[in-house]
């Protein structure tokens, strides 16, 4: 391969492997961000159209409590309390109440019904359905409780309009100051659905009562409302009282995001859902942009990789065509560079030296004389080659100095462009501020990863010394570093009784932590992870086994996933693809072995063997 052939590529790799591991970690961080700002968003609106219905509920009760203080009101309810029905005085508030009062009121205030109830027995004196007149309302919520105070009943199933209903019941006093009566009314429940409008184009609002009944229309199910029922992830998790966000497919099957909200005032869930495929329109497109920005440097980096090795190359092939020349007899070929660099020496050199030959043709003392040094060029050149094998195997070792001196220019970048971000803040708009928000989580991220490669180098220079562990204290460490992520995850971890061994307890801590944390880390989304520890003793080791339940493992991966950065989901699942490789090398310190077995959807068992040994032995 060509000298500049392998300069390029060189110069590609370099620029390559870090864009693409910042421009990794920046994608990543990016979708994290856009997908919070997406929850967000929906808990947001949730929460608006939370206030709304209770305001609903409030206008409601308010107009209702409104049209029990009207005098005329109380003035003719009065009479239907005191006088018979064949009383001409209860003939006339009868139909002044329900022609001056009742009726309007249906149309103004939204109500599918309004009645009175007598105060003694909860008889119903008169109804905007006549069919409800004369009938005894005496154990409802919405009679007991409205004799004393404004009341609303939340939704409940009525026998009686064989449908969800919500009634609100107040006081009606006379001017004595006593309760003669309630005044009820079942809300129009309709009405609601206009609430629940004003989203964007597949962002959807609705409300499910405690009967899994849609209350309003969903945006696309037209007539849902009272007439079908619900039985999503997040109408199951509102209904028990919960508020969060959840990722499921909706009633019509499609994948959402939704906000799930518990509204106590109504006893009803309300959710809030977006289609994913709208959602996420912003990370695809950023995923795009990191891709073109990652193939801009590779160009970059190849046309420099060209023009340096131009640079090296173009003088050799001189050369190379000076020494073709020489040696067929043109002692009057010039190679004439203005290089100042060793190659440029040489150059110069081997002009000096054809100079010299061309004198040597006048005499044999001089032609000696050129060929002296002649020998003497020759040696120079050799003198040259060698200086530059030293400068490639100089070059050889770049990538082991790279894992150390990486890490002071990344925290030079992350610094300066912290500083750029705290100094400009004022100057710069949004999308500014999040590039660089973006540029300093890769930077950190990257920096993560040269730390990892550090440390599975100094796994054996760095250990400490081998002494008698108890592997009980070991698991408990590695659990409690491990608390946030069981806790949150809901994992139950069991172990059977550990023993002692001889070994580094701090690297045995790192041992099972990775173990225990790629077992949650690596688990079917809705499923709560197991795992389970134990230990096999045998005559001249002991195995241990970290058995869990999740997504398991392709057996023709089993080795490959001890190679450190080797990541068999680098889309769906963070992490460096350090921490096995790590486990591996500790295992292998203590003079053991580990391997897996597993297959895909039937979770994975990791094995590791530590020898029996004495402290004695260990220190040997």
């Amino acid at each position: 391969m060509r000298l500049t052939t392998r300069l390029v590529i060189f110069f590609v790799i370099i620029a390559i492997i870090p864009a693409a591991i910042v421009g990794y970690f920046a994608y990543e961080n990016g979708r994290r961000t856009i997908q919070d700002e997406v929850m967000n968003h929906l808990v947001s609106v949730s929460s608006h159209k939370e206030a709304m219905f209770n305001d609903w509920v409030l206008d409601k009760n308010r107009s209702l409590m409104q049209l029990a203080a009207h005098p005329l009101m109380r003035e003719y309810t009065t009479a239907l309390v005191a006088r018979e029905k064949t009383d001409p005085d209860y003939q006339i508030a009868y139909r002044s109440i329900l022609n001056e009062q009742f009726n309007p009121a249906i149309e103004e205030i939204g109500f599918l019904e309004l009645f009175i109830l007598r105060a003694d027995d909860g008889l119903i004196l008169l109804s905007t359905d006549g069919g409800q007149e004369g009938k005894y309302r005496e154990n409802q919520p919405y009679f007991i409780e409205g004799k004393e105070n404004a009341f609303v009943q939340n939704t409940y199933y009525s026998v009686t309009r064989q449908t969800l209903a919500m009634t609100i019941g107040t006081p009606m006093i006379d001017v004595e100051g006593n309760v003669i009566a309630v005044l009820a009314g079942h809300v129009d429940l309709s009405d609601l659905s206009e609430l629940m409008t004003g989203l964007s184009q597949t962002e959807d609002a609705y409300l499910v009562s405690t009967l899994n009944f849609f209350v309003t229309d969903p945006k696309f199910g037209n007539g849902y409302a009272l007439a079908r029922t619900v039985f999503t992830d997040s109408v199951q998790a509102g209904l028990a009282g919960n508020n969060g966000v959840g990722f499921y497919n909706d009633y019509r099957g499609v994948p959402v995001i939704a906000a799930y909200r518990w509204i106590p005032a109504g006893e009803l869930c309300l959710i809030t859902e977006v289609e994913r495929a709208e959602a996420f329109t912003a990370i695809v497109n950023l995923r795009w942009t990191i891709f073109a920005i990652s193939l801009a440097v590779a160009l970059f980096a190849a046309l420099c990789g060209y023009l340096v090795a131009r640079t090296v190359t173009k003088p050799v092939r001189e050369l190379v065509a000076g020494t073709e020349q020489i040696g067929k007899g043109n002692l009057k070929y010039r190679v004439a560079t203005a290089a100042k660099d060793e190659i440029g020496e040489l150059s110069r050199a081997f002009d000096r030296m054809t100079g010299r030959l061309t004198e040597a043709l006048v005499s044999r003392d001089e032609l000696a004389k050129e060929i002296t040094e002649r020998k003497r060029a020759e040696r120079e050149l050799k003198e040259t080659v060698k200086e530059l094998e030293r400068s490639n195997a100089d070059l050889g070792q770049f990538a082991y100095v790279a894992s150390h001196d990486l890490q002071e220019p990344l925290r030079m970048v992350a610094s300066y462009t912290q500083l750029l971000g705290m100094r400009y803040k004022d100057k710069l708009d949004d999308d500014a501020l999040d590039f660089i928000n973006y540029a300093m989580g890769g930077a950190k991220r990257m920096q993560q990863l040269i730390d990892g490669l550090l440390l599975y180098s100094r796994v054996g220079t760095r250990g400490k010394s081998f002494k008698p562990t108890d592997c009980e204290t070991v698991l408990q460490a590695s659990l409690a570093n491990l608390d946030v992520a069981i806790r949150e995850s809901g994992t139950t971890v069991t172990h059977d009784r550990l023993p002692s061994v001889i070994a580094d307890e701090g690297q045995l801590i790192a041992l099972l932590q990775n173990l225990i944390g790629n077992a949650i880390k690596f688990q079917e989304k809705g499923k709560l992870p197991r795992i389970h520890v134990s230990v096999q003793k045998n005559q001249d080791e002991l195995t241990f086994s970290v058995k869990d339940n999740g997504i398991g493992i392709d057996p023709k991966y089993s080795e490959r996933i001890f190679v450190i950065f080797q990541r068999l989901h680098s889309d769906e699942y963070p992490g460096t693809g350090a921490g096995l490789a790590i486990a591996k090398k500790i295992v292998e310190r203590h003079g053991g072995r580990i391997w897996v077995e597993s297959k895909l959807g039937k979770g994975s068992t990791f094995y590791f063997t530590i020898p029996r040994r004495t402290q004695k032995n260990a220190n040997n």
